[in-house]
């Protein structure tokens, strides 16, 4: 559950980085965003979209990056080994083996629950 509000939090930040047009703040908001849950990376996509010009993407892509490869560090320095956060937690969740232990929620779930609760509250600002 404490995943979900940090999801939220993180997607609030991004779309509000989107809306005052701040692509540097909108990359490391994304990056912070998927390290806590892998699956950010698709809410945060559309608004990442919306950049218009190559100088916004490449300083989103930039501070992205920045901020990726100091979690990663960070990650890897307290594990004593190079952890990728992310591709670790895909890896876990793919296992079916795992999935079969916790239970597994229909896709319709997704489309008709989830996005709604995240992109809601947004949906009258575009």
């Amino acid at each position: 559950p404490l995943s979900n509000v940090y999801e939220t939090f993180a997607l609030s930040l991004a779309f509000l980085c989107c809306v005052e047009a701040r692509p540097a703040l909108l990359g490391a908001v994304t990056a912070l965003g998927c390290f806590w849950r892998f699956s950010f990376a698709f809410l945060a996509a559309p608004l990442a979209a919306r950049l218009e010009s190559l100088r916004s993407r490449a300083s989103c892509a930039a501070a992205f990056a920045a901020v990726a490869a100091c979690l990663v560090a960070t990650d890897s320095w307290y594990f004593g080994r190079l952890v990728v956060t992310p591709w670790a937690n895909f890896r876990f969740n793919s296992s079916a083996h795992r999935l079969a232990s916790f239970g597994v929620n229909p896709r319709w779930t997704h489309v008709l629950v989830n996005l709604p609760l995240l992109y809601g509250s947004c949906a009258r600002a575009w």
